[in-house]
């Protein structure tokens, strides 16, 4: 069998039998020189060395050897170019790891080579282009727009550049172009443009504690600055939106409620429907990367703390009609909760309208609605955690004080509706408080009735003569200040007085002869309101009955008047219910008849001194013409 050597080593037809070795490990079958470089060397086999299985001693048997000279060919090199990866619109080069690189070169293989290959061949395959020559002319994912330098569209290109081995490695080494040995060649590498990754703001949003709208961003969705390069017709496209993470810390919190507690929650806010739109020609280099986040703010909600109305009089700091100052109830729930005014607690009472600011020697303001404030703290963790307290200012009424009024007497005459004595007005007033120095001027009355001429028509204007009646008005005033402080209150009617009229009866004198009838006669004045003199019982003018008209004579202040059947010579106030009486008699003349049947004319009749001088008298007077006797 003929076993031939390559390169120092036997080389066997049948490698699962044959187990050539050097026997006893001798360092090689072949002497000669060492095989380090490329050439030719001349080898020969050294005797009783060649053996077959191992330890058990030369076999030699069925082998024959030839041995020639040995020649050691150059170490072709095979260069490959690294991948180096851009992102669109940046010319930097970046690898897989993010690690900013250069163009560089492997040699295929090179992990196989020994160690003393490898340490022989380390930095003397160089590429011989600078780095700024292969970017800016020797890469096809760069290209010149004016005077600048840009990637191309996203995609997969090439790069080259010039190899030299270094002239020490040049007898053993070589590249192979075409066929052709040679200390130079070409490296080729990929040049990769990537989408270029864009990035959204981190974006903060806030609610209102337990509001129904949902969360509001705090600014508008937008790109990180420079997203967007050589001017390419690239936007995000609006709809847009912010929510919260269903795994943050906001979520725990809100659980099934409208939001969760007033507070900061960080890093628990998302970004929906971010989408980028614009040139389709360009959107393939961009790829939008979704991670911004940011924190939510709950504000806390109002709540509103209403407080009891309360009341007082105008001039009294007292509350009045069982008001107090107190926490009436609570209004703006939400989120579910259900506070009432027992969760808070009311502290001092801080203002009230209707006493503060008062002038000096003023126990309230004027009579108005005011309003009242205290201060008010929640008496719960969480209330006090999502609510802001706003105290609504209780009313604070100051109602009118009772100013009572007194009306003046008023008096008439009978008959007469102009008041003689009075007026329509008020006498005095009481009540007056907080320092207030009104009088009765100030009040004005108008008449609403008066009982002293109520329900008169026709002649009458006056009822009859009476202490009793009264009249009434009501009560307003033009000082507002006492209009709006006081409510104005009758103490009582107002006194209406009808006194009585004067009638006065002038009776006429009468002059009569004896046995003759006479018609007395006279002049009443002063009668009035519609009045008659029948109707008020006047009977006519009488003569008094202890006169005899029989009797020759003068009687003076005896002709009277006939009121309600009885004679009066002279008035009284009591004669008549509506009237004074005033009674001025008539005189009675009674002459001598001429008649000679009368029987005083011949002295049959009995003889009385009195009766005979009267008669006489008149006789005389008579007859002389009125001669005193």
């Amino acid at each position: 069998m003929t076993v031939p050597i390559e390169n120092g080593k036997l080389k066997t037809n049948d490698p699962a039998n044959d187990a050539f070795k050097a026997y006893e490990n001798n360092n090689s079958l072949l002497q000669g020189e060492d095989l380090k470089n490329a050439g030719a060397y001349s080898s020969w086999l050294w005797s009783g060395q060649i053996a077959s299985g191992g330890v058990a001693g030369p076999n030699n048997l069925g082998y024959d050897f030839t041995v020639g000279d040995i020649t050691v060919t150059k170490k072709v090199l095979n260069v490959i170019g690294n991948t180096v990866n851009r992102t669109y619109g940046s010319l930097l080069k970046k690898d897989d790891y993010g690690l900013s690189i250069d163009y560089e070169l492997s040699i295929d293989g090179f992990n196989i080579f020994n160690d003393a290959m490898k340490t022989e061949l380390d930095g003397k395959v160089t590429i011989t282009d600078s780095q700024d020559t292969i970017q800016n002319s020797q890469d096809t994912g760069i290209i010149t727009v004016g005077d600048e330098k840009r990637t191309k569209n996203k995609g997969t290109y090439e790069w080259q550049a010039g190899v030299k081995l270094d002239d020490r490695l040049t007898g053993n080494y070589e590249f192979i172009n075409n066929g052709e040995s040679s200390t130079t060649t070409t490296v080729h590498g990929k040049s990769n443009v990537l989408a270029r990754k864009v990035y959204l703001n981190n974006i903060n949003a806030s609610t209102e504690y337990g509001s129904k709208k949902g969360l509001k961003a705090d600014g508008n969705v937008s790109l990180q600055d420079n997203s967007i390069v050589y001017g390419d017709q690239v936007s995000l496209k609006d709809g847009a939106s912010v929510s919260y993470k269903a795994d943050g810390e906001y979520a725990a919190n809100k659980g099934g409620r409208d939001t969760a507690d007033a507070g900061t929650y960080d890093n628990s806010l998302k970004i929906d429907n971010a989408a980028l739109t614009g040139d389709v020609d360009k959107l393939g280099n961009y790829e939008l990367v979704n991670n911004a986040t940011g924190s939510i703010t709950v504000a806390q909600a109002e709540m509103h703390v209403k407080l009891n109305g309360v009341e007082r009089t105008y001039g009294n700091a007292a509350l009045i009609n069982g008001t107090a100052y107190g926490v009436n109830g609570l209004t703006g729930n939400v989120n579910g909760d259900n506070y009432a005014a027992g969760n808070v607690t009311m502290g001092a009472v801080t203002d009230d309208g209707a006493l503060t600011g008062a002038l000096t020697g003023k126990v309230t303001n004027d009579a108005d609605t005011y309003k009242w404030n205290a201060d008010v703290a929640a008496a719960n963790d969480k209330l006090k955690q999502n609510y802001k307290l706003v105290v609504d200012g209780g009313a604070s009424v100051v109602k009118p004080a009772t100013l009572q009024v007194s009306l003046n007497d008023v008096v008439r005459t009978y008959g007469n509706a102009a008041i003689t004595s009075g007026s329509y007005s008020a006498s005095g007033i009481t009540g007056l408080v907080n320092g207030d120095s009104y009088n009765a001027g100030d009040v004005k009355v108008t008449v609403t009735g008066d009982g002293a001429i109520a329900g008169v028509s026709g002649n009458r204007v006056t009822n009859d003569v009476d202490n009793n009646y009264t009249w009434s008005g009501n009560l307003t005033t033009d000082n507002a200040r006492l209009g709006k402080n006081y409510k104005l209150e009758l103490k009582g009617n107002g006194k209406s007085v009808v006194g009585k009229a004067t009638l006065t009866f002038v009776v006429d004198d009468k002059i009569i002869t004896q046995n003759v009838p006479a018609e007395y006669t006279g002049t009443a004045n002063g009668l009035t309101n519609g009045d008659t003199l029948a109707g008020i019982g006047v009977g006519g003018y009488e003569l008094d009955s202890s006169v005899n008209p029989l009797i020759v004579g003068v009687y003076e202040d005896k002709i009277g008047v006939l009121i309600n059947g009885s004679l009066h010579l002279t008035g009284s106030d009591s004669l008549l219910k509506n009237y004074r009486v005033e009674v001025n008699p008539g005189t009675l003349t009674v002459l001598i008849s001429s008649d000679p049947t009368n029987a005083y004319w011949f002295g049959t009749a009995p003889w009385d001194k009195e009766r005979n001088l009267r008669e006489r008298k008149a006789e005389f007077h008579y007859v002389a013409g009125g001669m005193s006797l």
